[in-house]
């Protein structure tokens, strides 16, 4: 982030009690969790061929079922955290920074989770995760040290020449999971363009078959209804990434 220009958000932060027959190497693994909407629109429809007459066009209703504003996004977040406990004095280590949360988004805007797993690791998966760390957080600088080839313990039983890149481990796991909503002071910034009705096409009639089918929406801004073009996630969320329309049990 460039001290020019801040942008506000939350940032994780995790304290580890040290215990004295507990793994010298750690790694951390999040997962985030958030609620997501799509715009209200007054209406939807598409354009497409018709089922019984394939050569055939028409406007139609978008099914019910085929139709979501709100669903729930999960993903795996890329960062490496790793530590290596020797190098920490006293038996707790506090505020180790973890992931960053724009409000440039809508992550924060009703409710978001972020649940944390800690893996204990031996000695040389620390150190293959240490270097997959170093080459993901190069910045590509002129003085920044070039991304390196980090040796695993994957190979290829048919051909010993193969590189392949990975990690075969199994460790120890422990997880917390927690919960931001309302965050005190801090305002959700969303996008103002996302899936606004854009231009129609000059003729329906010449849209090659290629472009169907065709969402359309109608969406009140200013009160005024503006009718155009929108994508299919922009009608159905679950076309969204790691999107599913029912909240996750743990919600």
């Amino acid at each position: 982030m460039e001290p020019s220009f801040p942008v506000d958000g939350i940032r994780f932060y995790l304290d580890y009690e040290i215990e004295k027959d507990s793994a010298r190497y750690l790694r951390w693994q999040l997962k985030e969790t958030y609620e997501f909407h799509n715009p209200e629109y007054e209406s939807m429809e598409v354009y497409d061929r018709e089922d019984s007459y394939p050569w055939r066009r028409s406007f139609m209703p978008i099914p019910a079922e085929s139709t979501w504003s709100t669903c729930w996004v999960t993903n795996l977040l890329p960062e490496i955290f790793t530590k290596d406990l020797a190098n920490v004095e006293g038996d707790l280590y506090r505020e180790m920074p973890l992931n960053f949360v724009s409000n440039h988004s809508q992550r924060l805007q009703t409710r978001y989770s972020l649940l944390v797993q800690q893996l204990a690791l031996s000695s040389s998966a620390y150190w293959y995760w240490e270097g997959m760390k170093n080459n993901l957080q190069s910045n590509g600088g002129l003085f920044d040290s070039q991304p390196s080839l980090t040796p695993g313990n994957i190979c290829n039983v048919d051909n010993e020449e193969e590189i392949v890149i990975g990690y075969f481990s199994v460790s120890g796991l422990s997880e917390k999971r927690i919960f931001v909503s309302e965050v005190p002071g801090m305002s959700v910034i969303l996008d103002p363009t996302y899936c606004v009705p854009g231009p129609l096409p000059y003729s329906f009639g010449r849209l090659s078959n290629a472009f169907l089918p065709y969402y359309l929406a109608t969406l009140s801004i200013g009160g005024e209804d503006v009718y155009g073009s929108v994508q299919k996630h922009c009608t159905d969320c679950r076309e969204n990434k790691n999107s599913v329309n029912t909240p996750p049990e743990f919600w």
